[in-house]
């Protein structure tokens, strides 16, 4: 997968591939953004979990 900083949302299958978990885990986890029919994780809470930091789905 191609890194990019600047990068603001993560697909879903993008998450899954850097954590490697299930979609149903990343649907409980994380905070969800629905735009345009697609639903992305906010990169900056991707980047927490990925530091060991809380992060809630409800935030």
């Amino acid at each position: 997968m191609t890194e990019n900083k600047d990068k603001e949302f993560y697909t879903r299958r993008e998450v899954q591939e850097r954590l490697g978990c299930s979609l149903a885990f990343i649907d409980k986890r994380l905070p969800r953004v629905k735009i345009g029919g697609k639903i992305f994780v906010p990169a900056a809470d991707l980047e927490r979990l990925l530091k060991g930091e809380r992060v809630d789905a409800a935030a």
